[in-house]
């Protein structure tokens, strides 16, 4: 889950021995001269965030010690973001008690004093007379503290069962307190949160997280852009890489509570050398012909899990976006997003019925427009089905393809502008198509539309005519044998998106295991100039359990799918979105040299 913690203030007086205050202070002064959020700066930066954000008070300092603090609490209430509060109460009045009391909160921590006097935490009239109303309320708060025992004036008030919290590090920026500093992390890392609990301070600037008491790592400004490019910025990219990269020096290799090493491939070999020796056993018991003809074991060891990328800043946006539909079991999102325009295209569930349904939105800076093309389109296209809509970008059009399903007879592949205007569907027309068409990836190149149709051999496509309800597409390329440097069973997946001069596309492979099939995912590249395609070195999968299944399937005939609908190149790097087993959605980002 995405969550953002709001630091009030800066320059916390409960100056804790186990908090690196001075250095965040002295690092903050040299961006900043605002020490305190105003309510207007926190309501800017709030309508910016995603209402499946978590707003959490706490941050670098005891948020009440801004008087405006319970009222930023009652104005996140009212934009419908789940709430966490950790507070010292210091600087909490009665009359805030009154205010917050009727919140559902989704966590209430107090922070107490102790004994050791390890934090300056006033226990005067007023404190004692706001813990006791708090206890009594019903906020349903949870105590804890850090030390060897609760401070004697505060024992008597509370309960036996507080939680003793041990402290840490801070990746290495706590030096008063006698903290074990964790030594530089090796390998590949992941971050148990998914780098994705960020730190809102009182100038707009977003830190990483709560770790970043230096400002090593400033994501961006939510009062200078919004939520979302958060997470496609340089600095962002680079903890990204950086958690790949043993040589990298980012705050995360020493963060001692969040950050793991991802267990590396030898493990898995011995699980998947297990695995086919048991396959082979069925195979001579049952007898099944074809049974391990994927090769299972040659396409397992050379897996990358997308998983481990996860791309938060699509993830954030998609989750809102379709939050605010009434539907379930979204998956196959594809995309184009920048600073002006944000378009989708995914299949979904509508609440209240089990009929897969086809959905585009488009958003740019006059709103966002939501259509259910499969209700929309059904008059119009005589009742067919419309499955694997794609988004794709020709000139500086966008529109979106999808097509009929299997019919016995031949099925029918269309193609329909977007935006900035939207038209109706035309029918794509060739007259050396196959019986059933799935995906055709469309691209602009001199002033002409093309159509990748085939990977290997690679065949391209022409646009020869349009009218106001199909365009014909004619034989412009094709290559009279197959290429041996890549795989020769490559289906088109997602659609193409061009940088740097090429053309960046998943394609699929489809395996069989005990009839059943498996799709992967590999990255390819398109030269036109040079009509030649090459691709990457790794199959690419959502993670290790999506291979195994999902309970609930669409398809019968499939045992599992990390399906690639949508991608868009960067300079660099790929950002991907993908179905999972046809029931859920990821959103992922790799460098290119990775792939």
């Amino acid at each position: 889950m995405a969550r953002i913690e709001i630091t009030t203030v800066v320059g916390c007086k409960n100056a804790c021995a186990y908090c690196p205050q001075d250095k965040f202070v002295k690092s903050y002064a040299k961006r900043s001269n605002i020490l305190q959020m105003s309510f207007d700066v926190y309501k800017t930066c709030l309508d910016k965030i995603p209402q499946n954000v978590q707003v959490d008070f706490t941050g670098m300092g005891e948020p009440w010690l801004n008087p405006e603090c319970a009222k930023m609490i009652m104005y996140t209430h009212k934009k419908g973001h789940r709430i966490y509060v950790s507070t010292t109460l210091t600087g909490m009045s009665l009359s805030d008690v009154d205010l917050i009391e009727s919140i559902p909160f989704k966590g209430f921590a107090i922070h107490l004093p102790s004994g050791e006097g390890r934090e300056k935490i006033v226990i005067d009239e007023n404190y004692i007379a706001v813990l006791k109303k708090i206890i009594r309320s019903k906020i349903g708060a949870g105590l804890h503290f850090h030390g060897q025992a609760v401070h004697p004036k505060v024992k008597l008030l509370v309960e036996e069962n507080i939680k003793n919290i041990l402290t840490s590090s801070r990746a290495g920026n706590v030096e008063a307190e006698k903290i074990p500093i964790l030594h530089k992390k090796q390998g590949k890392l992941t971050c148990k949160r998914n780098c994705e609990h960020n730190v809102l301070l009182p100038n707009g600037d977003v830190i990483l997280c709560c770790m970043d008491y230096g400002m090593r790592h400033i994501l961006g400004n939510l009062l200078a852009s919004d939520y979302n490019s958060l997470f496609r910025g340089k600095e962002f990219l680079r903890i990204r890489e950086g958690l790949e990269a043993e040589d990298s020096d980012i705050l995360c290799r020493y963060c001692d509570q969040y950050v793991v090493q991802i267990p590396r491939n030898q493990m898995l070999k011995g699980i998947f050398k297990k695995a086919l020796s048991v396959i082979n056993k069925l195979k001579r018991y049952f007898n099944v012909q074809k049974v391990i003809e994927m090769h299972l074991l040659q396409h397992i060891l050379k897996l990358k899990y997308c998983k481990y990328g996860q791309d938060e800043g699509l993830l954030s946006y998609f989750k809102e976006l379709t939050s605010t539909l009434k539907i379930h079991n979204v998956f196959n999102p594809s995309f184009y997003c920048d600073d002006d325009v944000k378009v989708f295209a995914f299949r979904a569930v509508p609440n209240g019925n089990d009929l897969l349904t086809s959905f585009i939105s488009v958003e740019d800076k006059t709103g966002r427009t939501v259509r259910n093309i499969s209700i929309d389109l059904y008059e119009e296209l005589n009742g067919i089905r419309l499955i694997d809509p794609k988004i794709t970008k020709i000139n500086e059009d966008f529109y979106v393809t999808f097509n009929s399903g299997h019919i016995d007879e031949g099925n029918n592949i269309f193609i329909m502008k977007i935006y900035p205007k939207i038209e109706a569907p035309k029918r794509l027309i060739y007259r050396n198509r196959q019986k059933q068409e799935r995906n055709w990836a469309f691209f602009y190149e001199k002033g002409e539309i093309y159509a990748l149709y085939g990977v290997n051999p690679l065949k391209i496509l022409k646009l020869k005519n349009t009218t106001p309800k199909s365009w014909e597409m004619e034989d412009f390329y094709c290559e009279e044998k197959q290429d041996n440097n890549i795989p020769c069973d490559l289906t088109i997946g997602t659609q193409l998106s061009d940088s740097d001069g090429k053309y960046y596309f998943i394609a699929h492979k489809k395996l069989y295991f005990l009839k059943k099939k498996i799709y992967l995912g590999k990255f390819c590249v398109l030269d036109f100039n040079k009509k030649t395609i090459s691709s990457g070195k790794y199959w690419l999968v959502h993670s290790l359990k999506s291979l195994f299944g999902s309970t609930v399937k669409h398809n019968t005939n499939l045992l599992s799918c990390t399906y690639f609908s949508g991608i868009q190149a960067l300079s660099g790097s790929i950002k991907l979105g993908y179905g999972i087993n046809d029931v859920k959605y990821g959103f992922s980002m790799h460098k290119i040299e990775d792939l």
